[in-house]
């Protein structure tokens, strides 16, 4: 029989003041197969269970630092051949994880593999509720073999494709350290980094499987901060007023010049290539919308952006996205449902 291939995956979970969500995270993935590196940035350490912090898959690190320190130490820590970012009160479906794990195994020309996300909370009764999360996400393949094209074509249509999928440990290393050597203090520029180098390193794709639940239990709000220490999670400068005014210009040209420099030191291209490369995939992403479509398709796609955002039920919601062509494995889902607390 073959090895489980769960092992050869660490989930990266970084978390901060929430101990039940960090807790229950533990719990989920506890003898799973897969390595666990939780990142607390909390002011005091979790009280793991003897359970939790006898389980060989787990490390928990607590380190009052930024996030993306503690991420700059993820990527200097991991040491399996892949990776995957994971939220505190996120789930992945182990199932779907194996999937992308087998791609990535058959197709070394890609960086990065995931699938459909789901988000959930509860309805007026209290029931779990679930609706489609980045449809974008159907279909996906950004596979062009020249690295501008690859990332030209992701920041087109952009959406966050690798942040949260499954990752060859290098490339994801790399880009987390993209953050980490240097944080600019523009809104979610982490990310948009993240995703640049890894459409640079290679091709990433979508599977029809249901990969990730997207957790809406409370109101999302920015990444909690002490003293402002996250400098690219405050909301007081995002990348289109870097882009476009001209107080920012400073800041634009240090942004683009120094991620260019440290993606080509990192890749050994050249960094005149790989500035010209980020250059065009932002002027993409930030690009005022097109012409606009006709009436029918425009009218069509509408509706389908809003039925995709009604709260479901769960098995309504999992029939629907089998109706789609995309695999749902019931039994990792119920196994999420049943680390979900009580409804008050």
């Amino acid at each position: 029989m073959a090895a489980d291939p769960a092992a050869r995956l660490t989930l990266v979970i970084p978390t901060f003041r929430r101990p039940d969500k960090a807790l229950r995270a533990l719990r989920f993935w506890a003898g799973r197969g897969f390595r666990l590196l939780m990142l607390d940035g909390s002011e005091q350490p979790l009280d793991l269970p003897d359970a939790l912090s006898a389980d060989p898959g787990i490390t928990y690190l607590h380190r009052p630092d930024p996030l993306s320190q503690r991420l700059g130490l993820a990527a200097r820590t991991i040491a399996t051949p892949y990776a995957c970012l994971c939220g505190d009160d996120d789930f992945m479906l182990p199932s779907a994880l194996r999937a992308c794990l087998r791609f990535l195994d058959d197709n070394p020309c890609y960086s990065a593999c995931g699938g459909q996300a789901l988000g959930f909370d509860r309805g007026g009764r209290g029931q779990p509720r679930a609706f489609v999360r980045y449809a974008q996400f159907r279909d996906l393949d950004i596979a062009q073999s020249d690295p501008g094209e690859r990332t030209f074509a992701h920041f087109s249509h952009y959406c966050p494709a690798s942040v949260y999928a499954v990752c060859r440990s290098g490339p994801w290393a790399e880009a987390m350290s993209l953050w980490a050597e240097r944080e600019f203090p523009v809104y979610a520029i982490g990310e948009i980094q993240f995703e640049f180098h890894m459409a640079h390193s290679g091709g990433i794709h979508r599977l029809p499987v249901l990969h990730w639940l997207r957790s809406h239990e409370v109101a999302r709000r920015v990444h909690q901060r002490a003293g402002d220490r996250d400098a690219s999670l405050s909301t007081a400068l995002t990348l289109p007023d870097v882009w476009r005014l001209p107080v920012h210009a400073g800041l634009r040209d240090a942004l683009v010049s120094d991620t260019a420099a440290r993606i080509a030191a990192l890749s050994g291209a050249a960094r005149d290539g790989v500035e010209a490369d980020l250059r065009a995939a932002l002027d993409a992403y930030l690009a005022p919308p097109g012409a606009r479509a006709a009436a029918l398709p425009r009218l069509r796609k509408k509706l389908a952006k809003r039925m995709d955002r009604w709260r479901l039920p769960f098995a309504l919601r999992l029939w629907l996205l089998r109706r789609r062509g995309v695999a749902c494995d019931a039994a990792d889902v119920t196994a999420i449902l049943r680390h979900l607390p009580p409804a008050h």
